[in-house]
């Protein structure tokens, strides 16, 4: 089993603060402190094992700071000006639990004017055959399509359409993707938000199967064990924001989202969550709604999905007629964002202490930590 499907297991505080000597005579006996495969570097870590948080599951062993110690980082310490420059970033909670600070002034264009480009965007509820696997193998045998997934053991379920590249063979077969002049085919993107751009041409469809909720073996802990889906809402919204840049990435631009999944559906339909999504995002969420409404009480068909998808890809005039009004006339339930307002401005404050928390813990000042 891929282990990033299988439970995480976190260890009790008081076990891996006894226990920190034999940990790290172990880590150390394995080669870890010598090693540059890791994410940190150990001596980041190793005189602060007892400030941080052990995690396992079958195949992997996590040991992290519970939360960011930015602001006991002399970079962070010096009081400096700094531009932070983010394409995605809707909410405050995560840069202050990046950065440790709330930023002073916010620059941002209008919705219409925010470089996003024009999306049709479908879940797949009331969709004949859904969106899975035997309905992209019709879609790529003659249009173009990035699958994405959220780990190894989904994108099994997707071998009949195409696999994930192995990992020294991604940069390669990505480029073939998106140089191929035939315009078939799909590719696998497995819990990849960012980093990867395939702009026009290039790719216009995409398939979202399962939410990007976890990155970490604590992170996944507290979303399936916690149930703490709130404290990572703002993070879940961040990540499907990167999702929908990685083929629509200017004004320009134009492709189509289908959305698999009772999980991403629930997502999606969630009030809570499309209020923070950006705003022409969530105007788009609920055209795609609307579209969808006209086929009501009846099923949508296979073929009658892929003829919207050839209207949005052919340019269509019916299509862009409807799509350039609607965007400019639907509107945004301003209650859904005054409750977010309110929510975000708690987490705000809660999230700066555990900023706070973090640093004093790191610098084994535990009296203010507490």
């Amino acid at each position: 089993m891929d282990s990033s499907e299988q439970s995480a297991t976190f260890v009790p505080p008081k076990d891996l603060y006894k226990n920190v000597e034999q940990l790290l005579e172990i880590l150390k006996r394995y080669g870890i402190n010598k090693s540059d495969k890791h994410k940190f570097p150990f001596a980041l870590l190793e005189d602060k094992l007892r400030c941080c948080a052990a995690m396992f599951s079958g195949g992997e062993f996590e040991l992290t700071p519970p939360f960011l110690p930015s602001l006991a980082l002399d970079i962070f310490e010096q009081d400096l000006k700094r531009i932070y420059l983010s394409a995605t970033l809707q909410s405050e909670i995560e840069f202050i639990r990046a950065f440790g600070r709330v930023p002073d002034v916010i620059i941002e264009p209008p919705f219409d004017t925010a470089g996003n480009g024009e999306r049709l965007i479908l879940d797949s509820k009331n969709v004949e055959i859904g969106f899975g696997p035997e309905f992209a193998k019709h879609l790529v045998g003659s249009r173009k399509a990035i699958i994405s997934v959220h780990n190894y053991r989904r994108a099994e379920q997707w071998s009949g359409v195409a696999r994930p590249p192995k990992k020294e063979e991604f940069s390669k077969e990505l480029e073939e993707f998106r140089s191929k002049r035939s315009k078939v085919g799909a590719f696998i993107l497995v819990s990849r938000v960012d980093g990867i751009d395939l702009p026009h041409d290039t790719c216009r469809i995409m398939i979202m199967d399962g939410i990007p909720s976890a990155s970490s073996l604590l992170e996944r802990y507290q979303w399936e064990r916690l149930n703490k889906n709130n404290v990572h809402a703002s993070r879940v919204a961040t990540r499907m924001v990167q999702l929908f840049g990685r083929i629509n990435r200017g004004r320009n631009d134009f492709g189509v989202f289908l959305i698999e999944g009772e999980e991403n559906r629930k997502w999606f339909r969630r009030k809570r969550n499309l209020a923070l999504l950006p705003p022409l995002l969530r105007r788009q969420i609920i055209i795609g709604q609307q579209v969808k409404k006209a086929y009501e009480p009846n099923t949508i068909t296979e073929t009658e999905v892929c003829n919207l998808i050839d209207q949005v890809l052919g340019r269509d005039k019916e299509w862009l007629r409807y799509y350039q009004n609607q965007i400019k006339t639907t509107e945004l339930n301003e209650n859904q964002n005054n409750q977010v307002e309110l929510s975000e401005k708690v987490l705000v404050e809660a999230t700066l202490s555990e900023a706070k928390y973090a640093a004093a813990t790191w610098n084994g000042d535990f009296s203010t930590a507490r």
